[in-house]
């Protein structure tokens, strides 16, 4: 019985420790893990808005190529695969910005990387609303206009990687 009693005791002290009893260095990696998460599923989801904006392209070329205008060759060659897909954007976009809420009030050490990471959804979130609804202007020089996105969203991720990697340097 002396040996079960001693077994719980270290087990609560354990739990204790793992849970946050103490142990705001594990508070802090935990939540470095959701940042790291949260920008790669950021630029995961930008790449998939770059890759619909690419066949942008294809339905420019059809509208020269049958003499009709941007409007009217994007509905003849929409598909339900292509309502489908813009459909589930909405859909992930709604579960970024969920995640994006359970990283408020982060640890002083990840303060200024959240900044970095709020830098990079702004980098997604142009690409997004220009997948679901590209302004006719960028519509003229397509090539331009995703140079531009995809080069914005490299900036962004590439300063969050940098931001995650400084502050699990600093001591705090």
């Amino acid at each position: 019985m002396k040996f079960a009693a001693t077994g719980w005791a270290l087990l609560l002290i354990w739990w204790g420790f793992v849970s946050g009893c103490g142990g705001a260095e594990s508070r802090e990696a935990v939540y470095r893990m959701k940042l790291e998460t949260a920008g790669e599923v950021v630029v995961g989801q930008a790449s998939a808005g770059l890759h619909m904006i690419r066949s942008y392209w294809t339905i420019a070329e059809y509208a020269k190529a049958s003499g009709t205008d941007y409007a009217t060759a994007a509905k003849e060659m929409q598909t339900s695969q292509t309502t489908e897909t813009l459909r589930m954007m909405e859909q992930n976009k709604s579960e970024i910005d969920r995640m994006l809420e359970g990283l408020q009030d982060p640890p002083d050490r990840y303060a200024a990387t959240l900044s970095l990471l709020e830098e990079l959804y702004d980098a997604y979130l142009s690409i997004h609303e220009f997948a679901l609804d590209p302004p006719e202007e960028a519509l003229q020089d397509l090539s331009r206009a995703v140079s531009s996105l995809e080069g914005r969203l490299q900036e962004s991720k590439a300063a969050l990687d940098k931001g995650l990697h400084d502050a699990a340097l600093r001591q705090e």
